[in-house]
């Protein structure tokens, strides 16, 4: 059996062996559990986000564009399932590389953009952190996608981009948000 230390020393040399266009050589999420610091805090988007008040063992997540998995392996300790999309295989490997040595079995991830993810469940929770701008879909056709994917009852939790570059419409997206019926709940920096 390998040791745990080979396992993590194995994640880390199939990130830095791939090109990451997230994390400027960093990983782009953190996972404190086996002392991999990242460009975000898993820790600080738990908390910032409340994402306990949303997520719970009777809880489906889908979070789109999990990177490396890292926050979607923490929120399925919370929640009953979760399904982590990535389209970089190099991150899809590490997280379930990650899984397999959490011994995480709630959690899966599939290597796929979600333009080109279909599926008939509906999600109680989905995250979108930061990935609306890469998905090549126009927001609101990726809304309206969404919108398909959540439970009536469900939540959506939008993080921007970088708002005076890539975001800077932002408060626009909101109202596309308002058009399709949601309630904004929550906004914050």
């Amino acid at each position: 059996m390998k040791s745990k230390n080979y396992r993590i020393d194995r994640i880390k040399e199939t990130f830095s062996s791939n090109y990451q266009q997230f994390g400027r050589d960093n990983f782009y999420q953190s996972l404190p559990e086996l002392k991999i610091s990242g460009q975000r805090s898993t820790e600080k988007r738990l908390k910032i986000y409340e994402l306990r008040k949303f997520i719970n063992k009777k809880t489906s997540v889908l979070d789109i564009g999990s990177n490396c998995g890292f926050l979607s392996l923490t929120v399925s300790r919370l929640a009953k399932s979760v399904n982590g999309l990535e389209p970089n295989s190099s991150l899809t490997i590490i997280s379930n590389d990650t899984k397999q040595l959490l011994k995480i079995k709630n959690c899966k991830f599939i290597n796929k953009n979600f333009k080109d993810f279909h599926t008939n469940k509906r999600f109680d929770v989905i995250l979108s952190f930061a990935v609306h701008f890469w998905v090549n879909l126009l927001f609101y056709n990726f809304i309206k996608k969404i919108n398909k994917m959540l439970k009536l009852d469900g939540y959506l939790i939008l993080e921007s981009h970088e708002l005076k570059h890539l975001d800077k419409d932002f408060s626009l997206r909101i109202k596309v948000l308002e058009n399709f019926g949601f309630r904004i709940i929550k906004k914050g920096l």
